[in-house]
């Protein structure tokens, strides 16, 4: 009887046997599927298989069936050409592609289409598999219009072969001994396995004397997993592709999903957030380093894991450098005197918001020769530490976004530093005074979406570019008044030169307000606009003669039946299209962005 048999009558077994006798039949089973994956040496010559040697701060490899979209994603985010076609089995062997996130290089792999069966040893089954242990992320690619029953199929097929996606390696012991028989200690309650179970398991690997110990609560899978000591626990990522080919209630259900993520290749949509959970599943952290006497070094950081310590941080800088380590100051959340620094040893762990100087990871700040990010949200970032990242930001920055940090001083933002400054986005909780009445720079794109944004920092913002900005993205109807929106519709028409407007209110009022007010240079209008009763007062409002240069007007959250079944939409897209504005909803093809088709629990994303 050979290996594949012997499986398919222990999977028979235990399909009618008792729960006490299930651990023993767990145990050849995972016995019998290693010999298959890994028969026994012949002489002769070797099979061939995947020889890519590993590159970068960390391995991803891409698993899926045929044609789910692998090699367009790696083409997508890499430039590595990889066979494309609308047939299957277009990738037959590993193509490796270099993944830049933020100064941060990243081995992304195209692997084969695997099969149903492939930890059988089907198709390329052992290669792939053979690759995908020594991964630090597995990207599971699936087609979304083929159901959720390919997911199941890829897990079945996985787990067969000994990688454990998503879960952490139990906390067990095991240590043989050479005699004195099998000792099994518990610290928790044992209410998914027994001790009999797990002396049954032992037995069936002929081990007659061991000692165990069970610092969790475990099953008998997990306890085969342990003893058998080459299971590999990756974190895993499943990405949903071509969701532009389903509903937007299907695309919010599946974005709600844990460890998910759903883009389409061929519209370039979410590609950006599949980066930043790349980079969170590998598990990577930035460190910033700073001399003594000197400012910190925030155009060239350390990469190292996010659970390091400053001994590894020494070893990313040099292999010796430990060796005449005497000690380290941190900043940040690592010290326990923060802000001040605390004084440490190579034991110290480096926590993602902690610096010797400046260490901030995702979550803190990306330092790029022309652009600054900074993210606050779930408090990673303080304004004390936004205000600083801004101070010390080198001449000649060009973009800065600033988002979730709450208590930014707008003072902030008249460092002469600035000067160069043309892209602004403020996603900010709340802005303290004292209020600039003038700011260095001149826009040419800004954004403004957050809670609260005092009137004389908008308007000293307006006032800077009022004839450089053209673009501009508000999100302001949270808390002002009208008296305030009032204002604001007449600031945004002392934009001389704006030809872009996204204004992203959830009262249909507050657009119809702000368009007497509307620049006669604008020639992209986007608005959200949730109301089509409210289409007559629009229609009203609006005259196509003010706007001679418009060319494009979108309803956000309208959908193009909305519009055209309702005489007054019907109307107002006529007027506007007999003047050659093409008129497009939220709902169609082509104009579908990350921040409209997943809700998020910020209420409302800016445009960006």
């Amino acid at each position: 009887m050979g290996i594949t048999e012997k499986i398919e009558a222990i999977q028979l077994e235990m399909s009618r046997t008792q729960e006490y006798h299930l651990g023993l039949l767990k145990a050849k089973l995972a016995k019998y599927r290693a010999e298959l994956l890994e028969p026994a040496k012949k002489s002769g010559k070797p099979g061939e298989g995947f020889d890519v040697s590993k590159a970068g701060y960390g391995r991803v490899a891409l698993i899926g069936f045929p044609s789910v979209g692998k090699s367009t994603l790696l083409s997508k985010l890499t430039g590595t050409e990889s066979s494309v076609a609308a047939y299957e089995y277009t990738t037959l062997t590993a193509i490796p592609g270099v993944l830049e996130i933020d100064g941060a290089k990243l081995q992304l792999l195209d692997l084969p289409g695997i099969i149903e069966g492939a930890s059988e040893g089907r198709g390329r089954g052992r290669q792939v598999v053979a690759v995908a242990k020594t991964a630090d992320l597995v990207i599971i690619m699936l087609d979304v219009t083929k159901g959720d029953s390919q997911r199941r199929l890829l897990e079945i097929e996985l787990e067969a072969v000994g990688i454990r996606l998503n879960k952490k390696k139990p906390d067990i012991t095991f240590k043989r001994k050479t005699a004195g028989g099998v000792t099994v200690t518990t610290t928790v309650p044992m209410t998914k396995t027994d001790e009999k179970s797990i002396r049954g398991v032992l037995q069936a690997y002929k081990i007659h004397s061991a000692d165990v110990m069970i610092r969790e609560d475990v099953t008998i899978d997990d306890f085969v997993d342990v003893l058998i000591g080459t299971r590999k626990y990756v974190n895993c990522l499943y990405v949903y592709n071509k969701i532009d080919s389903i509903s937007l209630e299907e695309v919010d259900r599946l974005a709600r999903e844990p460890n998910t993520v759903v883009i389409s290749c061929e519209l370039d949509l979410n590609l950006d957030i599949l980066l930043k959970r790349i980079w969170a599943g590998v598990g990577l952290n930035r460190v910033y380093t700073k001399k003594r006497g000197e400012k910190p070094d925030l155009g060239d950081p350390l990469i190292v894991k996010d659970d390091a310590t400053i001994l590894d941080v020494c070893h990313a800088i040099h292999r010796s450098l430990h060796n005449h380590f005497g000690y380290a100051f941190v900043w940040g959340k690592s010290s326990k005197f923060a802000p001040q620094p605390q004084k440490v040893g190579l034991t110290h762990r480096v926590s993602p918001t902690t610096a010797t100087k400046w260490l901030q990871s995702e979550g803190a700040a990306r330092y790029v020769a022309e652009r600054i990010e900074i993210d606050g949200r779930y408090g990673q970032v303080d304004a004390w530490a936004a205000e600083s990242v801004i101070a010390q930001a080198r001449p000649g920055l060009k973009r800065l976004q600033v988002d979730f940090v709450r208590g930014l001083s707008q003072r902030a933002f008249t460092v002469p530093n600035l000067a160069e400054l043309t892209h602004l986005t403020l996603h900010t909780k709340i802005l303290c005074d004292p209020v600039p009445s003038v700011v260095p720079f001149q826009l040419t794109r800004l954004v403004l979406g957050g809670s609260y944004f005092p009137l004389a920092f908008i308007k000293a913002l307006f006032t800077a570019s009022a004839e450089s900005l053209t673009d501009l993205a508000m999100t302001l109807q949270a808390n002002h008044s009208l008296d305030l929106r009032s204002t604001i519709n007449q600031a945004v028409g002392t934009l001389n030169q704006l030809t872009t407007l996204s204004d992203w209110c959830r009262s249909s009022q507050e657009f119809i307000d702000l368009v007497p007010y509307l620049p006669t240079t604008l020639k992209t209008i986007n608005t959200c606009f949730p109301d089509r009763h409210r289409l007559l007062s629009l229609e009203k409002a609006f005259d196509v003669n003010r706007l001679p240069r418009l060319e494009s007007f979108r309803f956000m959250y309208l959908s193009k039946d909305d519009v055209r079944s309702s005489a007054d939409g019907a109307r107002f897209r006529a007027a506007l299209e007999t003047r050659g504005v093409m008129v497009t909803c939220g709902f169609e093809k082509g104009y579908m962005r990350e921040e409209h088709l997943i809700s998020r629990t910020e209420a409302l994303k800016p445009y960006y």
